[in-house]
């Protein structure tokens, strides 16, 4: 099972509930297109994109400026030795986790990337909450940052979102575990 799948299907607990509304910080990038196709499409040629970027190579219009915001957001945010698109496997699940880098103090931080053509501040999913920190526990992660960017392509914006303390919710989601080899 995905790591996706499971994480829509777990019972979803205190602590996988979202607190505010509001990001942790904005950034703001200008962006030369507009017509983007569909929505899955934009997504999936940002991650795309985001992928070639971290890898060193030179991204063209109109990805460009807003993957340098996402490097600079993750950046202002004290993270560092970023990779992308690393696979996870474990307890059952797998998946891949969109952003993994150490923050300047050597904790691991763990980020899920998502773009949108709509609003750029919608606060994580619980479904979203749980997928990041089920990554974190399968990759053996006790108290990572967990880290949820939110790209809107169209607005020229990147929200971040941040736990700083994601204990409480990896041992819940190490409670769920054992139920899914019971299913």
């Amino acid at each position: 099972m995905t790591v996706t799948q499971f994480s829509k299907t777990l019972g979803v607990p205190d602590c996988a509930h979202w607190p505010s509304e509001l990001p942790d910080g904005v950034f703001g990038f200008r962006i030369d297109r507009s017509d983007f196709e569909t929505p899955l499409q934009a997504g999936d040629n940002f991650h795309s994109a985001f992928n070639r970027h971290i890898a060193g190579e030179n991204i063209e219009p109109p990805y460009n400026t807003a993957c340098l915001a996402v490097e600079n957001a993750l950046s202002d945010f004290g993270v560092v030795e970023v990779d992308s698109e690393i696979p996870v496997r474990g307890s059952g699940l797998s998946g891949q986790i969109d952003i993994v880098g150490r923050d300047d103090s050597g904790r691991p931080v763990l980020v899920e990337l998502k773009s949108t053509l709509g609003s750029y501040g919608l606060k994580p999913r619980p479904s979203e909450v749980i997928q990041l920190g089920t990554y974190a526990f399968i990759q053996g992660s006790l108290n990572p940052r967990l880290m949820w960017l939110r790209v809107g392509l169209r607005s020229s914006c990147v929200s971040v979102f941040a736990m700083r303390n994601s204990a409480e919710l990896i041992e819940a989601i190490a409670h769920s575990i054992p139920s899914l080899s019971a299913a």
